[in-house]
């Protein structure tokens, strides 16, 4: 499930991603893709850690959060050069609202 997704983000940080998801400067609070795939893919962990510690409140924060910093300049860089990468990023996300809707963890792994 979430393993598509941070296989797909690990790999466009991995892969010389920073340098090909040039984008426009933008104001001070936007995050560099390759940052917010990052915060992302710690979001991610920290909601399976929550969901382990039966929090899945705190789960539904994380994942809210992980889509939150996707919507931003990673979103746009990804359609604009990987939109089938946009689609597993997107169903992945999905999914992991249903993993902690579904209180599992495991899923979410």
């Amino acid at each position: 499930m979430t393993a598509r997704l941070l296989v797909v983000l690990f790999a466009l940080i991995i892969t010389g991603a920073p340098a090909m998801l040039s984008v426009e400067p933008a104001g001070a609070q936007e995050l560099a893709p390759w940052d917010a795939a990052e915060q992302m893919r710690r979001g991610l962990f920290s909601a399976q850690t929550a969901l382990l510690r039966n929090d899945t409140e705190g789960a539904e924060a994380e994942v809210v959060a992980a889509e939150a910093l996707y919507s931003g300049s990673l979103r746009a860089a990804i359609l604009d050069r990987a939109p089938t990468a946009d689609e597993h990023i997107e169903q992945g996300l999905s999914e992991a609202h249903q993993a902690v809707a579904n209180n599992d963890g495991p899923s979410l792994a």
